[in-house]
Parts: C-alpha cells; structure tokens; sequence
C-alpha cells in the first residue's frame, strides 16, 4: 500500500491555471492556519457569553470527628452556591465587545490574506510562464546560431571565410547554453516557491497551463478592508483600556446559598436545624494602590493612540499604492508597445543581415550581432509583459485591503 502511495505521488501532476487558483489555495498551508485562527477567535468570542452567566459552585463530603463530649461523630456535609453578577461598572460588556471585535478584525484579516496568496500565485504563474517562453526562445535562438554555422561551414569550404567565422558561432551557442541554464533553474525555483504556497509533495510535478481566465479586479473599494480592520483593532483596544480604567469600580452580585452543617460547626442535634439558607446582595471592591492598576490603563491609553496613528498612515499607504499602480499600468503598458516594435525591427534587420551575409556584403560578427539583438528584443519583450502583468497581479493585491 505504501510503495503504490509513493508511485502515485511520484507520478501526479497538478495543473497551475487562474480558474483553479480558488481550489488549490483551499489547502495552502498559510490559509489553513488563518482558517483556524479564525475559528479560534470565534470560539472565544463565543466563551465570553459565560460573563453574563451566573456561576455553580458545589461541594459535598462526609467526615468523622470529635469535638468536646461528643466523639467519633460521622456525619454528611454539602453546600451550594449560585452567583449572579448584576453590575461590573460595564467591564464585562467591553470585555464581550472587545473580544466580538477582535474575532471581526481576525476575519477580515484572512479575507485579505487570501487575497494576498492569490495575488502571489498569479506573480508565480506569470513568472513561469514567461521563464517557459524564455526557454523556447533560447532553444530557438540555438537551432538558429546552427543553420547559421552550417550556412558558415559552406562559406569556407567555398573559401569565402575562415575559421573565425566558425569560432563566432560556438562561442555564442556556448553562451546561449548558459544563459538556457540559468533559465531553467529559474523555473525549477518558482516550481519550489509554488510547491510550498499550495503545500504540495515535493514530487508533485507541475504543469503551467495557458489560460486567459483572470480574477476581476476592482480598485474603487481599496482599502475598505484596511479600515475596518483598523478601526476593529483600535475599538477593541478602546474597551481594553475601559476595563483597566474601571479597576477601582465595584461590582455587585446576586447571591444564594445553601448548606448543610455537621455539629463540628453547629450543636443542633437534628440536621435539619443544621441547615443554612442565604440570600445576599453583595457589594465588592477590588483596590490596588500600587503603581500597576495605574500603569496599566497609562499604557493601554498611549496604545490607543499608536495605533490610530498606525490606522491613519496605513490607509494613506493604501490609496497612494492605488494612484501608483494606475500610473505604473499606463506607463508599462507604454513600454510594452515600444518593445514590441523594437522586436520587429530586429527581426527585419536579422533577414537584411542573411541575406547580405549570403552575398557576401556582411561578415559572421554582423549575423550574430542581428541574430543577438533578436534574442534579445524578444527576452525584453516577455519581461515587459512580465512587469506588466505583475502590476496587475499587485492591483488584485490592493483591491483586497
């Protein structure tokens, strides 16, 4: 059973596409946390409806004793008690809020977290993608420089060139095989990188499929996200620093009682007048004069005010990434345009170059020159498709703050 598991395991192939992007993010590791940290929250949350109600305390036994003349009495004691807190100077409903609060800020969290792991699966995507095209390019740009030295070979045995020519054209291959090299490694990382988002085996082959499929990305609601957390965050630290303010204020509780004594504490004879019924409204105060009950509110004040200086530079942070992605978009897009016509040039130049090469008019350094800058000017093209694609996978990032 176990070697057919490893044999699956060698053998499968996840398929890396945004239309499953939802799917293979539902078992990334870092979501998987989050999902329970979530729950974690909630359940606290939940616990803290216990402070609204009233607390059970029981306890029975039987005891042998000897007091004055009686001896060797054995006799049944219990005792129970109900306690309902009536007042607390409201420190318990901003305990309950500020514990309601931080399960919502926690929420929102993972929402943008996820939002981030997608944002950072499409940057993986896109980086493979173009790293596989860069390889193809490499490859091709290979199979070219060999026609050329075959075309190279011909002209020598014609006695048109020497064997310098010859010398051009492996010292490219041999520079073209180690930049494939660096190529290929540069995939196996993002395999690597993907491999531990998504928590995939690491046998777990990928496949990087083309697909046209993207999220919608929306920006007008950016840093909606950012500023419910914030102010859930700085909320919460309110009702904190309440409850640590109303350290000195008292609390009242309701109470009840009953128990059953033995003669150690009572003389009755019957147990029945042995028997102790209460019903108390108790008021209690909690004073610490030491410098902690102090301190404390000082410090949960000065964190209040932290962090709505945080809330404010954060939200500032989100809406100028917004107008620089916008701006970033257009000018790349600019560029893409640019690049792709500096491709077509080359492309143009390379034919004129072979075609003067095979009259005679240019030399090997000329068709490797022309055959380079093609190479060149379609690596620069799937970079500027690259850093645009990335802005786009940075403007899903932001839509989700």
């Amino acid at each position: 059973m176990l070697v057919l598991l490893l044999i699956s395991n060698l053998f499968a192939v996840t398929n890396i596409a945004p239309e499953h992007f939802d799917g293979l993010l539902q078992k990334a590791p870092r979501l998987k946390a989050l999902a329970f940290e979530n729950e974690a929250a909630q359940a606290r949350r939940v616990s803290r409806l216990s402070l609204f109600a009233p607390t059970l305390h029981a306890r029975a036994g039987i005891e042998k004793f000897s007091i004055g003349n009686l001896n060797n009495r054995t006799q049944g004691y219990g005792s129970v008690e109900a306690r309902l807190n009536v007042f607390k100077s409201g420190q318990d409903h901003a305990q309950f809020k500020e514990f309601s609060l931080n399960a919502k800020r926690i929420e929102e969290e993972t929402k943008a977290q996820v939002g981030d792991e997608l944002a950072r699966l499409y940057e993986l995507y896109y980086e493979a993608k173009a790293t596989q095209k860069k390889i193809t390019i490499l490859e091709s740009a290979l199979e070219t420089n060999r026609r050329h030295l075959g075309m190279a070979n011909r002209r020598l045995k014609a006695g048109l060139v020497t064997n310098t020519d010859l010398l051009d054209f492996n010292i490219y291959e041999l520079k073209v095989q180690e930049q494939l090299i660096k190529e290929e490694l540069t995939l196996k990382e993002i395999e690597i990188l993907t491999r531990t988002l998504l928590g995939l085996d690491q046998n777990e082959k990928i496949s990087w499929k083309s697909s046209s499929f993207r999220h919608p990305v929306e920006l007008t609601g950016a840093g909606e996200r950012t500023e419910k957390i914030m102010q859930y965050a700085l909320d919460a630290t309110e009702n904190s620093t309440y409850q640590k303010q109303s350290w000195w204020k008292p609390k009242v509780d309701l109470v009840a009682s009953f128990a059953q004594l033995t003669q150690r504490e009572e003389d009755y004879i019957f147990a029945k007048d042995r028997q102790e019924k209460v019903l108390a409204l108790e008021l209690t105060f909690d004073l610490d004069f030491g410098a902690s009950p102090w301190s404390e509110a000082a410090e949960s004040r000065l964190s209040e005010q932290a962090l709505a200086q945080t809330m404010r530079q954060q939200l500032l942070s989100v809406r100028e990434n917004v107008t620089f992605i916008d701006e970033a978009q257009r000018l790349y897009t600019d560029q893409l345009k640019k690049v792709e016509a500096h491709a077509e040039i080359a492309k143009i130049h390379l034919k004129q170059t072979l075609e003067e090469y095979a009259r005679g008019v240019k030399n090997a350094p000329d068709v490797l020159g022309a055959s380079e800058r093609v190479t060149e000017s379609e690596i620069e093209l799937i970079d500027a498709n690259l850093a645009l694609n990335k802005i786009l996978a940075q403007k899903l990032r932001l839509s989700q703050l």
